[in-house]
């Protein structure tokens, strides 16, 4: 087998690896070559030649060759990532990475609402990136009147892809929950013989108190909505549990 650089012919070359046990009818061989690759920045091709002195009678020589392109860019999405400005504006970052061999061509990158192909909600021109080069883009998005759970993708195109080494990870998303978690502050066991909990947590949610003796099965104490933070809820029937885990769901 014979292997050339760019071009299928004698002068192009650069190595050649001979086979020394006969493949069987409908049988197969692994070939390993290795080359170094020469320091350049741009792409090469290299081509495997089966039988390239055609030795040995064939019949379909077509099916001999076989090329790979080598030493190319590959732009990729590195990370997304979200923080909060005011109560309604959010900070998406969404970095961009060349980890190829050679510098890319421009690419854009589009946020797009829902799906991949959902509505488009801002799109930015990234220029030629050296091998190992990453860019941040940063996107300011209002969430006034949308749902609390926002689902952001981000979409790489252009000519910086079409020349891409690999296709993976040229899409991502982001899952943006804008109701914080609630947390439990001070508790106490009242004169009453209840349990009280403070709990901070997203005002107008429905919430509900849970208790545990194993930390593996939950059954539920009492539903509610949360009307202020801090709010105080009262388990009344603790003492009978002798002791027991609570959590807060909302």
């Amino acid at each position: 087998m014979a292997f050339y650089l760019n071009a299928a012919q004698p002068s192009s070359q650069i190595g050649r690896v001979t086979l020394t046990n006969a493949i069987p009818p409908q049988g197969s061989n692994s070939v390993t070559f290795n080359w170094q690759v020469p320091s350049i920045n741009s792409p090469v091709t290299v081509f495997a030649v089966v039988d390239p002195d055609q030795v040995v009678p064939d019949v379909n020589r077509s099916n001999n060759l076989a090329e790979i392109t080598l030493v190319e860019p590959n732009t990729q999405l590195q990370s997304m990532t979200w923080s909060r400005v005011t109560s309604n504006l959010l900070a998406v970052t969404v970095t961009v990475i060349n980890d190829g061999a050679t510098s890319n061509s421009p690419t854009t990158i589009s946020l797009n609402q829902d799906s991949a192909t959902g509505t488009n909600l801002f799109s930015q021109s990234i220029g030629a990136m050296a091998p190992g080069q990453s860019q941040d883009v940063t996107f300011l998005w209002n969430t006034v009147g949308l749902p609390d759970n926002l689902n952001l993708y981000a979409v790489l195109s252009g000519s910086g892809i079409s020349d891409n080494f690999s296709a993976a990870n040229t899409t991502g998303a982001l899952t943006i929950s804008q109701v914080p978690p609630p947390w439990i502050d001070a508790c106490q066991y009242l004169t009453t013989g209840g349990f009280q909990i403070e709990f901070y947590g997203t005002v107008g949610h429905a919430c509900s108190l849970l208790g545990s003796t194993d930390l593996v099965n939950w059954t539920p104490v009492l539903s509610f909505t949360c009307t202020n933070a801090p709010m105080c809820v009262v388990d009344p029937g603790a003492k009978s549990h002798g002791w027991q885990f609570y959590r807060i769901a909302q």
